[in-house]
C-alpha cells in the first residue's frame, strides 16, 4: 500500500497537480495529445500531397508512357499517394516497388500510363 501512495505521490509532482486531480489532469493531456496528432497527421497528408504533385509535374516519358515515381517511408503513405496519384491522373497503372535490404524503410511508388490516357489535373 506504501508503495502506490508513493507511486500516486509522484505522479502527482510529475504533473503538477494535487493527488485528486491526476484523472482530469491526465484526460486533458491525452486530449491535447489527440488534437496535436489530428493536426499533425492533416500536415503529412498536405505535404504528401504536395510531394505528390510535384512527382506528377516531373513525369518522365518512356516510349509513349508517362512515368510517375514517388518514394515514401511507410507503407500508409504508399497507399495515400496512389490514391492522390489515381485521383489526379486518371487512368493510370500504378507499381508498387519496396527497396529491400538497403533501405528497409522506405517503399518506392512507379505509376505508368500510355500517353493516350495523359490528363494532368
Amino acid at each position: 500500500m506504501k508503495q502506490e501512495e508513493e507511486i500516486i505521490s509522484d505522479v502527482s509532482s510529475l504533473l503538477g497537480v494535487p493527488q485528486g486531480k491526476i484523472l482530469e489532469e491526465l484526460q486533458k493531456r491525452l486530449l491535447k495529445v489527440k488534437e496535436l496528432e489530428k493536426k499533425l497527421n492533416s500536415q503529412r497528408f498536405d505535404t504528401l500531397k504536395s510531394s505528390v504533385d510535384d512527382a506528377i509535374n516531373k513525369n518522365e516519358q518512356l516510349s509513349g508512357i508517362n512515368f510517375i515515381s514517388h518514394i515514401e517511408s511507410d507503407a500508409n503513405s504508399v497507399r495515400r499517394a496512389v490514391d492522390l496519384i489515381k485521383e489526379k491522373v486518371r487512368q493510370n497503372a500504378v507499381v508498387f516497388v519496396s527497396t529491400g535490404a538497403n533501405l528497409e524503410t522506405r517503399y518506392s511508388l512507379l505509376s505508368g500510363s500510355p500517353k493516350t490516357w495523359w490528363k494532368r489535373a
